[in-house]
């Protein structure tokens, strides 16, 4: 008989959830408002998103973008 798993169709590529995503943004040191500006939401549809407990594909990409965004312009920053 085969196992069926409840695995939602809209879970993050690597089964991540807003809190993991809340995580690596806090470890990058970096501002909810500039990860929301760098979406183009508010702070408070991003700390919507962190509260999710699994995400699209779509949605984690967007902010893995916006945070890697975010980290490279606080990089570009330091360095000048």
């Amino acid at each position: 008989m085969p196992i069926i798993r409840n695995v939602s169709r809209n879970a993050s590529p690597s089964g991540l959830s807003g809190m993991d995503l809340k995580l690596r943004r806090v470890a990058a040191d970096v501002l909810a408002k500039d990860v929301a500006a760098a979406m183009g939401i508010t702070t408070g549809r991003l700390s919507r998103i962190e509260d999710q407990p699994s995400l699209t594909d779509t949605m984690y990409r967007r902010y893995m973008e916006a945070l890697d965004k975010c980290r490279t312009s606080r990089t570009a920053l330091g360095a000048a």
